[in-house]
């Protein structure tokens, strides 16, 4: 079905369930080598938590309201999810990756995301009650009025400057793409890919206690 709609398909390396993004998110990728993260932090294990103490400042400041993370990786707002954020850490460099979603679109993804095969659409409307957006609560920001003030703020945060990719990283990023849309990658399974554990499968009826604690509703 993803392919009769023109939905890319990727496979991450990391294990997991399936994560849907599009236009209406807002994908936040923050990487620093280790050594710079230990003199910024003090500690690079902090680097999550730097992260997302500017994520949910610069939020803050548009949204006049707090930004709670639970069950670790969540953003909440208002009791709702908004977004969320996961951590790699790697020998020589530190990941914190994170989407808040713009709009919401829940009736288009929910034709295809499953959970072992059951069908999600029709927890449409629970799932749409427990989520939330840029949009409900800063309905006058357009989708690149919202981008550029959550950049501005964040920028100052972190004390960041706008720079290019080298050479090198450039044809590193053209390798791994080339890689990762094989489709021996993509549609292949390795020991080392787990498919993430369910627990929400009771003979053949569907619970759904705390839904967006269970799946990546991204």
């Amino acid at each position: 079905m993803c392919n009769r709609l023109n939905i890319d398909i990727e496979r991450r390396k990391r294990s997991g369930r399936s994560v849907y993004f599009d236009s209406n998110y807002f994908i936040i990728i923050f990487v620093a080598k280790n050594s710079d993260m230990a003199i910024k932090t003090g500690d690079v294990r902090k680097a999550f938590s730097y992260f997302n103490q500017a994520v949910n400042y610069s939020l803050q400041e548009i949204f006049g309201m707090p930004i709670i993370v639970q069950r670790g990786n969540d953003l909440m707002i208002n009791g709702k999810k908004i977004g969320g954020v996961a951590t790699m850490q790697h020998d020589k460099a530190t990941i914190v990756h994170g989407f808040l979603r713009y709009d919401k679109s829940w009736a288009f993804p929910l034709q295809f995301l499953k959970i072992d095969n059951y069908p999600l659409s029709p927890y449409v409307n629970r799932i749409d009650d427990m989520t939330t957006s840029v949009k409900e609560f800063r309905s006058d920001l357009s989708y690149e009025d919202f981008y550029n003030n959550f950049v501005n703020h964040l920028s100052k945060v972190i004390n960041y400057k706008e720079g290019e990719l080298t050479k090198k990283e450039i044809k590193s990023t053209e390798i791994y793409r080339v890689n990762h849309v094989d489709k021996k990658w993509i549609y292949g399974r390795g020991d080392e890919v787990s498919r993430g554990h369910c627990d929400i499968i009771e003979g053949t009826k569907l619970k759904i206690p705390e839904l967006e604690g269970l799946v990546n509703f991204s």
